[in-house]
């Protein structure tokens, strides 16, 4: 509804911009491990190589934290999406304060995020160390 100031009248011009479309994931990033997409309240184990990563996916509908906390060895998480065909970092973390022994616990502000759309947690070690790790979702 648009109105005049104490109904006065007048013409008048509206402009509607919206966002941009929802991005897809670019066909270079892997979109899970072994198929597998994480999950609110998903534990997801294994182990990654030296110099190696693994990455999962996941579609948010609220603030997301990844919590690396159990892994057994120093890792980096990092959250991306995709800007025409560029995956762009959402958000990292390499030690968080909560761990004991240099993992990784992310949050990610709902803010930060397209609605509905595909992002890519990757997870590698720090300067390529490798190990076990597990992360909850």
């Amino acid at each position: 509804q648009i109105t005049g100031y104490q109904g006065e009248g007048g013409s008048y011009s509206v402009t509607m911009s919206c966002g941009p479309p929802a991005p897809a994931m670019p066909a270079d990033v892997p979109t899970a491990l072994d198929g597998a997409e994480i999950t609110c309240g998903q534990t997801m184990n294994g182990t990654i190589e030296d110099n190696g990563e693994v990455f999962f996916t996941f579609t948010p509908t609220d603030d997301v934290t990844l919590n690396g906390c159990a892994s057994q060895f120093d890792t980096v998480f990092t959250v991306h999406r995709d800007d025409a065909g560029v995956p762009v970092e959402v958000g990292q973390n390499d030690d968080s304060d909560t761990c004991i022994a240099y993992q990784s616990l992310l949050t990610v502000d709902y803010d930060s995020f397209y609605a509905g759309s595909l992002y890519a947690l990757q997870i590698t070690g720090y300067q390529g160390e490798g190990g076990s790790y597990s992360v909850t979702m």
